[in-house]
């Protein structure tokens, strides 16, 4: 919704510095999807596909920024780059809204909830797990489990998680730089090994645009 909402928001802005702004916004919002995302993907896919499910996760970011890159080269002198990105925030924006409610709830909080215990047979029969019909489950982190509040976001940093905090962020960091790096000179390298300065051209055109 962050990086909807922000993209949405792109198409109304007046010059350089409130376009990098709310780009800025956009990947904070990216971001902290991708993640998510990847976690959602190995809880739920059998542990012997787990790793090529995560990064196949994780690859459709960059793949999807290319198709992006693909469809905003006939677009953008059709639409104009104002529409293109109104289309850019508002796909995001639909796939959260049902996401919200296609997704299963995760098996381990299930668990820890006896009334919901029905659902989680029927989730475990989907995954391909054999369940009883009267199977009964133990919540990993007991039933005390219920009255725990959410634990706040510095918790992430106490000593316990800290080291592994701080490599999944420079994992994280690095990887998206990379990327973002190769797809920022993407366009000079094509153009300098004589493949055409289409898109240099509909760059400078957006930038003159924000500008004036």
């Amino acid at each position: 919704m962050i990086f909807g909402g922000a993209t949405l928001a792109v198409s109304t802005a007046g010059s350089v510095g409130a376009l990098a702004t709310l780009r800025l916004v956009a990947g904070i919002g990216l971001g902290g999807a991708m993640p998510n995302a990847a976690a959602l993907a190995a809880e739920f896919v059998p542990v012997a596909r787990r790793a090529i499910a995560v990064t196949l996760t994780i690859v459709c970011v960059p793949l999807g920024a290319t198709l992006a890159g693909l469809i905003a080269i006939p677009a953008i002198p059709t639409i104009g780059w104002r529409a293109l990105f109104m289309l850019g925030g508002a796909v995001p924006i639909v796939a959260a809204l049902v996401l919200f409610w296609l997704p299963p709830e995760s098996p381990r909080y299930l668990a820890g909830r006896s009334e919901r215990w029905e659902e989680l047979r029927r989730l475990l029969r989907r995954m391909g797990h054999p369940v009883e019909a009267d199977a009964i489950f133990q919540s990993e982190t007991g039933p005390e489990s219920r009255q725990q509040t959410r634990a706040p976001l510095a918790t992430i940093l106490e000593p316990r998680y800290r080291r592994d905090s701080l490599a999944l962020w420079a994992a994280f960091f690095s990887c998206l730089l990379s990327v973002y790096m190769v797809f920022s000179w993407l366009s000079a390298i094509l153009t300098s090994a004589g493949l055409g300065a289409s898109v240099d051209e509909q760059r400078h055109h957006i930038c003159s645009t924000l500008v004036a």
